[in-house]
């Protein structure tokens, strides 16, 4: 198991002995045991700003994991890496920075409902289908004098309607787009640390499919 955390720019990565003994050679990990050892690491790099990664080796990722979330209010989310009849990828720019739909689970909601919504609300069109589950996301922010640790799950979808996509101004989103593979390595310079690996999985899909 591999936990890879995202605090804005910076990130601390857990994961097990088999996972670690996987990496490159010049991968560095600091070795935790238990949350104690965990504690140590986690307090160094909250208080030091110059670090911007901590890759840590534990025989317990979830448990450090589960220890890590007791620290914050934990939101779990869901969003869509919706596909067109053409193969191109629907983004949105969110607040200047490009992004994909996602929000909130609400009180009720399977995740993939919750998906399917927010893609719905965000970008105004309907006639999606959930193909697989892509991935699972963690980063952490600050709200209302509160620490928010939030996790979101991605879905891949397929979109068969022809609907123009319209923001959901409200929300912040001032722009859609449908872009195609190629476009995506673009995306990358102005997007979220977090959904830099989820754009990669949709372009390495892309790429298998063509």
């Amino acid at each position: 198991m591999i936990y890879n955390i995202y605090f804005n720019h910076r990130q601390i990565c857990i994961t097990d002995q088999d996972k670690g003994n996987d990496q490159k050679s010049e991968v560095e990990f600091m070795i935790c045991k238990n949350t104690k050892s965990f504690d140590k690491v986690y307090n160094e790099f909250i208080i030091n700003p110059e670090i911007d990664i901590i890759n840590i080796l534990s025989p317990n990722p979830d448990t450090l994991f589960s220890h890590l979330k007791k620290k914050y209010k934990t939101i779990k989310a869901a969003g869509g890496t919706v596909i067109n009849k053409k193969g191109e990828l629907l983004i949105i720019k969110r607040n200047g920075i490009w992004d994909l739909p996602k929000g909130k689970i609400e009180p009720g909601e399977t995740k993939k409902q919750a998906a399917i919504r927010e893609v719905q609300e965000e970008c105004g069109i309907d006639d999606l289908k959930i193909i697989s589950k892509i991935a699972k996301t963690y980063h952490t922010y600050h709200f209302k004098d509160q620490d928010i640790l939030k996790t979101t799950h991605w879905y891949k979808m397929s979109y068969i309607g022809n609907k123009l996509p319209i923001p959901q101004t409200e929300e912040g989103i001032s722009e859609i787009r449908w872009i195609t593979n190629r476009e995506i390595d673009q995306i990358l310079e102005n997007t979220y640390n977090n959904l830099i690996k989820v754009f990669e999985i949709i372009q390495n899909n892309r790429a298998k499919e063509i």
